[in-house]
């Protein structure tokens, strides 16, 4: 949006309808700002930038001891007088690369509580490589585990009793019950509330209280509907067939991101974790992890583990750099035995994106098509 800005020193008056933003250094009064009522805090940050030269990835806005997130409103605060700390030039580096691939940050950024809480926000997996009092920090592992709940292996020990935690992390992923702490997993109360926010946490109970009727009743419940749909096809009819089915399912150690799963694919503690495989008979995802593959990834991964014949494929976040994708495209020309680009036997692929639809024959061009 276009940025209009007034500094004080030249004189430029305030115009009619617009609010008035002053910036503190630590050194006293940096500039004033002319500023529309609709501005963000990054918009402030941009103007300040033309007005000063200090680039808007090195500034953190701070109102009294509270620093300002890029997307809060002027409308929303209430003072417009903001202290403007500035970033080393490093760190705005990291900050860029924590958001944009993380996985290209060096080790010393993993000791930096504002570049680690980025990149765990950006992908769960990155908490693995944060020094030891970050993942001892809540806040930040709560960040990890709402965007990838098996984040929480990498947590703290003492955080693996957190209860709202622990529950956040089931919720994004059942299989995150797994890292729990013991009291947690063999506690009646607590493993009801987990599977009726995850049903496939059912399996990361203890082993008495998969057997309680009350508490796999509740996961079959959570997410029956949708494991039903699939069964069905398979040739469960009836009601008690596939409630039967179900239950198995959710215990089973062959299926649902087991580590059998895992470790036929790749491992989930390495820095490809931003890609889930699925092939036949093996996926490393499954049904509970639909916020981060969306619900056709996982429905894919889910019929994988099935045994359903579907095509290898992969997921992959968006906004990602080009190095996981590479290396998602390289594991999956092994998998198929084909290569993307070859003119004689071209790996294509078919991508679907949630609001582009699907895109189908990539890696066909005219001369490859002649040739076939």
């Amino acid at each position: 949006s276009h940025l209009s800005f007034a500094s004080d020193v030249d004189g430029a008056p305030v115009m009619a309808g617009l609010l008035e933003v002053t910036v503190y250094g630590p050194g006293g009064h940096i500039c004033s700002l002319s500023a529309r009522p609709a501005w963000s805090v990054a918009d402030v940050k941009s103007a300040v930038e033309v007005a000063t030269a200090i680039s808007a990835a090195q500034q953190r806005l701070l109102l009294g001891l509270r620093e300002l997130e890029d997307d809060v409103l002027l409308l929303e605060v209430d003072s417009l007088e903001f202290t403007l700390i500035r970033r080393s030039p490093e760190q705005a580096e990291w900050l860029r690369l924590a958001q944009d691939d993380w996985s290209q940050l060096p080790a010393p950024a993993f000791a930096d509580t504002e570049v680690v809480a980025v990149a765990v926000a950006r992908c769960g997996w990155a908490l693995q490589y944060a020094v030891e009092e970050l993942r001892a920090d809540r806040a930040i592992v709560l960040r990890a585990v709402e965007q990838n709940g098996l984040a929480l292996q990498f947590a703290a020990g003492e955080l693996a009793s957190d209860v709202k935690l622990v529950l956040r992390a089931v919720t994004q992923c059942g299989r995150a019950l797994e890292f729990a702490a013991e009291s947690l997993r063999s506690d009646p109360s607590f493993a009801l509330e987990a599977v009726r926010a995850n049903g496939h946490a059912l399996r990361y109970v203890s082993a008495e209280l998969q057997a309680d009727p009350e508490v796999s009743l509740a996961a079959t419940e959570e997410c029956g509907a949708a494991l039903a749909g699939i069964l069905r096809g398979r040739g469960y009819s009836s009601e008690s067939l596939l409630r039967s089915r179900i239950k198995s399912v959710l215990q089973d150690n062959s299926v649902l991101g087991s580590e059998k799963s895992f470790g036929s694919l790749g491992s989930p503690g390495g820095k490809n974790s931003e890609s889930c495989f699925f092939g036949p008979g093996v996926s490393d995802g499954h049904l509970g992890l639909a916020r981060t593959w969306g619900q056709r990834g996982a429905q894919l991964c889910e019929m994988a583990n099935l045994g359903l014949p579907v095509p290898p494929g992969f997921c992959l976040a968006k906004g990602l750099g080009l190095s996981p994708l590479k290396d998602a495209l390289q594991r999956l020309e092994h998998l198929a035995g084909k290569t993307f680009g070859d003119p004689v036997s071209p790996l294509l692929l078919s991508v679907c994106d949630g609001s582009l639809g699907e895109i189908g024959n990539i890696g066909l061009n005219d001369s490859m098509a002649d040739a076939m």
